[in-house]
């Protein structure tokens, strides 16, 4: 909402959220409309209010010190940048809050600008509470400017993958658990998931979703040859394609060749020890592939 000037003036901490969800898109980045916001809530001060900018990040930073000078925390908004992870909204205005103590005007202001995603705000928690000169406890006026215009993103993310190793589907075979969580009040269905093997497409399944449900899907893969893998498990676009991939760097165990030199042979099998060498050696999932030759053979090989 529009600030409310009908207090009088008052010493103003713009708050602007960084989280990952600001890097949702449906055409307009959440998070450019966010900076337009930010900078229409500082020229809708009054020219005799103090401000300042908090840009809302995992280690926020003022930007600079309670003052006039809008020019600077204009050029504040517009280096900042949307993050990758979440943010602590109620930690941000706290040290919001704190900034606004050093002004002697008798009414202070937050202005929130957030996307306002679920679990963004904890409502819960007290309302930050700032200081006069004096001492005396003052609660800032809280001004909210929601991009998101009330509207629920809708979202699909990958939020886990467990990756193992899965002898029983023949050597160098790994299997992928993928964990995708559905943040849309709206249920998904036949939503396909990728696996990429550096870079490349090898295998596609496709999940369903309950309306904010979470659910988990496994793909394998038989790897043709040892080495260092990097594997991507890659969701369908949606509108925040930032979360829709999560990918491991496995180190596969390369192909063994083991020499067997069978010293004793003997027609009876249960006689032969090199029998039940090369049948642990050649179990399924084995990495070694076994040869077998007598002392001779063995020489010359």
């Amino acid at each position: 909402g529009a600030v409310d000037t009908r207090r009088g003036l008052a010493a103003t901490t713009v708050v602007l959220d960084t989280s990952l969800a600001l890097r949702w898109s449906d055409g307009a980045r959440l998070f450019d409309l966010a900076m337009d916001e930010a900078k229409a809530a500082l020229r809708d001060l009054s020219p005799e209010e103090p401000a300042t900018v908090l840009v809302c990040t995992r280690n926020a930073v003022i930007a600079a010190p309670l003052g006039f000078e809008r020019a600077r925390l204009l050029a504040a908004i517009d280096d900042a940048q949307p993050g990758y992870g979440n943010v602590d909204l109620n930690q941000c205005l706290e040290q919001a809050t704190r900034a606004l103590d050093d002004s002697p005007l008798p009414n202070r202001r937050l202005v929130l600008v957030s996307a306002l995603t679920q679990g963004a705000l904890r409502l819960e928690a007290p309302p930050p509470v700032g200081a006069t000169a004096k001492g005396e406890k003052l609660t800032p006026e809280f001004v909210v400017r929601d991009v998101a215009k009330g509207k629920t993103l809708a979202n699909r993310a990958l939020i886990d993958v467990h990756a193992e190793a899965a002898p029983q589907l023949g050597p160098r075979a790994w299997q992928f658990t993928f964990t995708v969580r559905n943040f849309s009040s709206e249920a998904a269905r036949d939503v396909e998931l990728r696996l990429e093997v550096n870079g490349e497409v090898v295998q596609k399944g496709f999940v369903d979703l309950s309306a904010d449900g979470t659910t988990q899907k496994t793909l394998a893969w038989r790897f043709e040859s040892g080495g260092v893998a990097t594997v991507t498990g890659r969701l369908e676009a949606d509108a925040l394609g930032d979360d829709d991939a999560r990918s491991v760097v496995l180190s596969v165990p390369r192909a063994l060749t083991a020499l067997v030199v069978n010293g004793a042979p003997n027609a009876q099998k249960y006689r032969d020890e090199a029998f039940f060498t090369e049948a642990a050696l050649s179990a399924t999932g084995s990495p070694v592939r076994a040869v077998v030759r007598d002392a001779d053979a063995a020489w010359r090989e």
